[in-house]
């Protein structure tokens, strides 16, 4: 199961509204759910499975995809900013996936057999502006130059496992 970092304050907040009801029920925050069970002992409260967005009933899943020499996490739905593709946008494409994760986590070696990520190219950009300085004291050597990185925004249509 996912699990989120959790303030302090959250956690003061969920013990309090813990004590006050009863075994496998659910606390809702307005950013986390927590599914309890056990006892009305607070410390088992460490046992919690906290997920963003309040949804207790499924288990996001997601893939690890490699593209560009990096890796990423994909979720169904989600955008992502990836190394320049050369694809127009509305194409749509497949990674395959690395790692599968979520109710059970499957790891590839290198992919997972079967396994593939379908993305929406959505749009093309550059990335903000990085400044690259080059200066040598005391022989008027200065140099000024900028960069914008080239990424191509996708989003995550399904995963198929």
């Amino acid at each position: 199961r996912t699990h989120a970092p959790v303030s302090l304050a959250l956690w003061l907040y969920m013990i309090k509204a813990y004590t006050q009801t009863s075994a496998l029920e659910t606390i809702r925050h307005s950013r986390y759910s927590c599914q309890l069970a056990g006892s009305k002992d607070p410390s088992r409260l460490m046992d919690c499975t906290c997920i963003p967005d309040g949804s207790l009933e499924s288990v996001v899943m997601y893939a690890i995809i490699k593209t560009g020499g990096k890796q990423y996490r994909a979720e169904a739905g989600s955008k992502l900013r990836v190394e320049k593709l050369e694809a127009n946008p509305g194409d749509t494409l497949e990674f395959d996936a690395l790692m599968l994760g979520g109710e059970k986590t499957v790891l590839g070696n290198p992919t997972v057999p079967g396994a593939k990520v379908v993305v929406e190219v959505v749009d093309h950009g550059k990335g903000k502006k990085v400044v690259v300085a080059k200066f040598k004291a005391k022989i008027h050597y200065r140099r000024k130059r900028g960069h914008r990185q080239p990424y191509t925004e996708i989003m995550v249509k399904e995963i198929r496992a």
